[in-house]
């Protein structure tokens, strides 16, 4: 009975001692994995900075064109003509929206993290708003 009760023990601590090598080689894995998201992580976020800097510009001069275009000759457009500008006026600030999101999405890993409550139907409905304004055009 001893005998048995001996080797019952040896068979379970050597369970745990491997459940234990396990478990110390996978919270390794973990941490090197962490350490890869983070890096990853550092990386996109340098990159949705400068993406963001580098789009700025050349909207700039989309938007001011349009804008000079819809003053200076707004009279010798047709009533077609019109709304092309309109809408490239309109896609130009909405880019523009993108491109700030996109500059504060790049400083997320330096901010502390702020919680709110978020209004999923508005959401929702903005989304769809945006959805059929866009299958319009």
């Amino acid at each position: 009975m001893r005998r048995r009760v001996e080797k019952d023990l040896r068979e379970t601590g050597d369970r745990l001692r491997l459940e234990a090598e396990q478990r110390k080689r996978r919270e390794g894995e973990i941490y090197a994995l962490n350490q890869e998201l983070a890096a990853s992580n550092k990386e996109l976020e340098a990159f949705a900075y400068s993406v963001s800097h580098d789009l700025r510009a050349p909207l700039r001069h989309c938007a001011g064109y349009a804008e000079m275009l819809q003053k200076h000759a707004a009279s010798s457009l047709d009533d077609k003509s019109r709304p092309y500008v309109k809408t490239i006026l309109e896609a130009s600030k909405r880019m523009g929206v993108l491109i700030d999101d996109l500059l504060a999405f790049s400083r997320i890993g330096r901010a502390a993290a702020r919680y709110s409550l978020v209004n999923l139907n508005q959401l929702v409905q903005e989304t769809i708003a945006e959805i059929a304004k866009q299958s319009r055009t």
